[in-house]
């Protein structure tokens, strides 16, 4: 459990109350991108006058949640971590010639849950500028407040795995949530665990958002795509925007 730092209001329960520093991005999913001296790149897509980049000891974390429900949302961080890093769970390295990976046997309330969290936490902190999920904010809040995923199609969620050019799963890169257009809504991706994950922002989607939803589904079944790392659309997002920031020095 994060440590408590100071009185707030508990952006989940809305009580007032000893508020944890809590993380973004959960501090597991850091672990394979730290260097020698346990720090990670983070980058500073937005350049607001600040570094384009700099060095962190730890992920992202903000005083967000009291202590209550710091242990709530790490009960569907502890049970995803579980089911994805143990023997049925995404393997360090996959056939680069393969199309798709099918798992099973994830649990789906928490597997669901753990990637609403993120993207819930990403939206309600100061940290993430970029996020902003409008009235489905506390839908997510009540979601997670009461450990109710929905069906699959309410806030769909997809995955890609990650790989380098020898399959070897990328498990150390670490994005935060970037805004899209998922016509006729929009979806944030985000990269950790070892894949790009994909939250459809709606619980009205159409048929092809329908069809996206069943990537994960209440059976226990993860299907996830396969795709080079480099050109992932988080990769190609951060290219393109130093590519117009090398244009725009060079003036």
């Amino acid at each position: 459990m994060a440590k408590e730092d100071r009185i707030g209001v508990c952006r989940l329960c809305k009580k007032s109350k000893p508020l944890c520093n809590s993380h973004i991005v959960p501090e597991f999913c850091y672990k394979r991108a730290y260097d020698s001296q346990h720090r990670v790149i983070d980058m500073n897509l937005r350049n607001r006058g600040g570094p384009p980049a700099r060095f962190l000891q730890k992920g992202h974390r903000e005083p967000l949640l009291c202590g209550s429900c710091e242990t709530r949302i790490s009960r569907y961080e502890t049970d995803f971590a579980t089911y994805w890093y143990g023997p049925t769970g995404l393997p360090a390295k996959v056939d680069s010639g393969c199309e798709a990976l099918v798992l099973s046997g994830a649990p789906y309330a928490a597997f669901k849950l753990f990637h609403i969290s993120i993207l819930w936490r990403a939206a309600v902190s100061t940290l993430c500028q970029g996020v902003n999920l409008g009235p489905y904010e506390s839908k997510m809040r009540l979601m997670l407040l009461v450990g109710e995923p929905g069906d699959p199609s309410h806030f769909p969620v997809a995955g890609q795995v990650l790989i380098d050019e020898a399959g070897q799963v990328m498990h150390g890169l670490v994005t935060s949530p970037a805004r899209y257009k998922s016509p006729p809504s929009y979806a944030y991706r985000a990269c950790y665990a070892g894949c790009e994950w994909h939250i459809v922002v709606t619980d009205h989607p159409n048929a092809g958002q329908q069809l996206l939803a069943q990537s994960v589904n209440t059976a226990g079944e993860v299907v996830l795509l396969i795709t080079g790392w480099l050109s992932t659309g988080s990769i190609t997002a951060i290219r393109d925007y130093m590519a117009r920031r090398e244009k725009s020095c060079s003036r």
